[in-house]
């Protein structure tokens, strides 16, 4: 069986659409599970009422506790020996867990991952998992090791979504203890990536039938006064999982990737330029941002990026500024 699982806060304009998705899944032998948590618009009477409707959804309401705590929940309530998530404003094509899954069962795998399609204000792009780097199909032995090794090489997609994938449950339920519940934005690679370090095979599938919706009230996308604390607390969390699972020599790379979308939501907010430079300054004192600079070790980044990082190491904040950064 497969347990989806969605995660669910005040989304109440898109939430329709998502469980109308799940239900039209042509893979049948599945459970839905709802957690509501602690909405305050018409989340919970929605998911009350597609329960009438539906014996395979399970409706859990629990007092708000971030999302973390949400799908986690999820997860002590499933019964599937597979495990898939899906984020309460997005939706899914009707045959994407059939694709997942019936690659997964054939190949007797561990994590089967998929594409996506993301739809913001500036139309769709498709993120596919076949690429130049990495090709459709099954990966185990020398071949998934060589991919651990060159995880943060690979398409981002590949170690960080947990939306992308379905995942044997007892990888989750094993990992659960690396899970950081204070991380807000990157809160996933404390699953996603553990599991991917722990498994044995992994497939990827040529589907892209999970539709992520970009809104711009969401701290992905958006800079908030929280950005350095959650910086910290994701950089540790990276650490913890690669020291646990042997990965060590990986993490100033990866920690050089958050380090550059930070300056990024910074650059590109509403704050004044004063305020700017002031958040700047405080970031550049970040210890995993002095770790980074101290193994200079960026990793594969474009020239962009690596001028970025050069002029944020010189403390040339104002000349950050006037860099069209994205």
């Amino acid at each position: 069986m497969l347990s989806i699982i969605v995660p669910i806060y005040n989304v109440e304009n898109y939430l329709p659409k998502c469980i109308d998705g799940l239900l039209k899944q042509t893979y049948s032998d599945m459970e839905i599970i709802l957690i509501d948590d602690g909405s305050t618009d018409g989340c919970g009477e929605i998911c009350d009422k597609y329960k009438e409707k539906d014996n395979r959804i399970k409706v859990v309401h629990k007092e708000n506790g971030g999302l973390v705590s949400a799908w986690t929940r999820g997860v002590n309530e499933s019964q599937g020996e597979y495990i898939g998530f899906v984020d309460s404003d997005d939706y899914c094509d009707n045959d994407y867990f059939y694709k997942l899954m019936t690659a997964v069962l054939e190949n007797k795998a561990d994590i089967g991952i998929g594409g996506y399609v993301e739809e913001g204000k500036s139309g769709k792009q498709i993120h596919a998992t076949g690429s130049t780097v990495l090709k459709h199909g099954v990966y185990e032995n020398d071949e998934l090791e060589k991919i651990k090794n060159d995880f943060f090489k690979q398409p981002r997609l590949l170690y960080y979504a947990r939306w992308l994938r379905v995942i044997k449950k007892e990888l989750i339920t094993d990992n659960l203890f690396l899970v950081d519940y204070g991380i807000k934005v990157g809160e996933d690679v404390g699953i996603a990536l553990a599991t991917l370090f722990d498994a044995k095979k992994i497939v990827l599938v040529p589907t892209i039938g999970y539709h992520y919706v970009w809104r711009g009230t969401s701290l992905l996308h958006g800079f908030s006064e929280t950005e350095i604390e959650n910086y910290t607390k994701l950089c540790a969390n990276i650490e913890k999982i690669c020291k646990c699972k042997g990965y060590e020599n990986l993490l100033h790379r990866e920690f050089a990737a958050q380090m550059t979308l930070v300056i990024s939501k910074i650059l590109s907010s509403n704050l004044s330029a004063q305020d700017k430079i002031s958040y700047l300054k405080q970031f550049r004192e970040n210890e995993y941002v002095k770790t980074v600079y101290d193994k200079k070790d960026y990793g594969k980044c474009s020239w962009k990026r690596k001028l970025v990082l050069k002029l944020f190491k010189r403390r040339n904040y104002k000349i950050l500024q006037l860099l069209p950064v994205k």
